[in-house]
């Protein structure tokens, strides 16, 4: 660029007439060519500047390509049972598991055969394996859109949650936070213990056509082995304290189980004030589809922040199953 300009003041210069110039015009001529000095000056400055910026994106570089070996190394670090790391961001010292799946645990935990893009995505799901031919052949899947439904003077959900240690385990689809025995709650008659809860990005269930930005899914079983589901939509609002704790000890490394000592976690607290609700008769909406789930989507949604969304989805870009048929289902609400 200065050679540009450094040869336009040249050829400006040169082209000069001949003959000798008067008073005035030598003083127009001499105020050219300073402006024309200005010009190749500030093209100079800019040259430079081009230079440090390109140089301070190329140090950039360098520091991001070291703080993703880092962070590898800490993935290594973190797997291995004799490792030594630094406290976590909460100051709690994190113990290393052997993985383990609880009798009550979603089968989603352990499968690695499918997911949510390209040949392994939802529409594949019922051709990847025998046991998941519900999630192609089944007519009571989910999640539904939620676009009309049928009044019922449906009474409250009786929510019995209590704190227990936080246990998260990174399933490669989603984080999932496991629960001790001892939590419930009532619907219908029937007692249900929690399990575990997890979440999605986007929300896979639809309220009048349209998604959230995360659904949080509290997975709970009866003595039956009857399945039972309780739904909270997350929308883009103050940072969420229980979220905050769960997102700063949540493993980024795929399998396995992490027990974070000092630290608890409510589930109580995920869980909306108000207490309106739909219910209706639904799948697992993971392979193998298991049907005869009771769903109970809460109307109300809760608030996380956009930071705290994004970053969930920076290790889940996506993690939501598409809308199912209704098909003869009717959802009933309070």
């Amino acid at each position: 660029m200065n050679r540009l300009v450094l040869g336009t003041a040249l050829a400006l210069v040169f082209a000069m007439p001949a003959y000798a110039m008067d008073d005035a015009a030598a003083v127009e001529h001499a105020q050219q060519a300073h402006e024309v000095s200005k010009s190749v000056e500030q093209a100079q400055d800019a040259l430079e500047n081009a230079k440090e910026a390109i140089t301070e994106m190329e140090i950039k570089v360098e520091e991001a390509a070291v703080v993703s070996e880092e962070m590898k190394e800490g993935v290594a670090a973190e797997s291995a049972e004799d490792a030594a790391g630094e406290p976590v961001a909460l100051q709690a010292q994190e113990v290393a598991v052997v993985p383990a799946v609880s009798p009550n645990a979603d089968v989603a935990a352990v499968d690695q055969n499918w997911g949510y893009i390209g040949a392994a995505a939802a529409p594949f799901w019922g051709a990847i394996d025998k046991e998941y031919s519900l999630c192609k052949v089944g007519l009571a899947q989910s999640p539904v859109n939620i676009a009309t439904f049928l009044q019922e003077d449906l009474a409250p959900l009786v929510i019995d949650y209590a704190p227990t240690a936080l246990s998260l385990t990174n399933t490669g689809r989603t984080i999932q936070v496991n629960y001790k025995n001892g939590s419930n709650f009532m619907a219908d008659g029937q007692k249900y213990t929690l399990s575990h809860f997890k979440f999605h990005t986007p929300s896979e269930h639809y309220l009048d056509g349209a998604p959230y930005p995360m659904e949080v899914q509290f997975v709970h079983m009866n003595d039956a082995g009857a399945f039972a589901v309780v739904s909270v939509m997350m929308k883009i609002g103050e940072q969420n304290p229980t979220i905050e704790g769960i997102w700063q000890n949540a493993p980024i490394q795929t399998g396995g189980l992490k027990m974070v000592d000092g630290v608890q976690v409510d589930a109580k607290t995920l869980m909306p004030e108000g207490q309106g609700y739909y219910k209706y008769a639904g799948s697992m909406t993971t392979p193998p589809c298991t049907e005869n789930v009771q769903w109970f989507v809460m109307k109300e949604p809760i608030e996380v922040s956009e930071m705290q969304v994004k970053a969930f989805q920076a290790l889940f870009p996506v993690n939501a199953r598409p809308i199912q048929s209704l098909n003869d289902r009717v959802v009933v609400g309070n």
